[in-house]
């Protein structure tokens, strides 16, 4: 998983926590309002309220596994290769060109010069039905869905 969606699902985790702990504390607080005023009217919010947070988690299990199957299809579909210099000096392969599948770390394959890269990321390409990302010297990207 790449470290951006890393982020960005690690943010929803939160936001959900934070939204969790709201609908925990809202209902708490108006019961001990309602226990002093009126002992009847205590019973319908009861049940207003034990009905309402029965009602919200269910309703987000079933959004989350629909967005999650309209992701999968378009990875699996689809495999995008990153065509990219090597800036690590401490690498024996420092300055030349390498080949990566996107997410993830390994190389699939070092060449001096790019348009050798390039060549070999569109045979992996072609075989995957995917695409690639050709960066520039800096890790700029070049072109994109080459």
């Amino acid at each position: 998983m790449c470290f951006f969606r890393r982020k960005k699902k690690d943010k929803k985790v939160k936001e959900e926590k934070k939204v969790e702990k709201k609908v925990e504390e809202k209902p708490a607080e108006p019961k001990k309002e309602t226990v002093a005023a009126k002992p009847a009217a205590q019973e319908k919010v009861e049940k207003k309220e034990a009905a309402k947070p029965a009602a919200k988690p269910a309703a987000k299990p079933a959004a989350k596994p629909a967005a999650k199957a309209e992701a999968k299809p378009a990875s699996e579909v689809k495999d995008i290769y990153h065509v990219l210099l090597n800036n690590d000096e401490k690498n024996p392969n420092y300055k030349r060109w390498r080949v990566r599948k996107q997410g993830s770390r390994m190389t699939i394959q070092h060449f001096d010069t790019q348009a050798e890269a390039i060549k070999f990321a569109e045979d992996l390409a072609k075989k995957a039905d995917g695409s690639i990302v050709i960066h520039k010297m800096d890790g700029k990207i070049r072109k994109q869905n080459y």
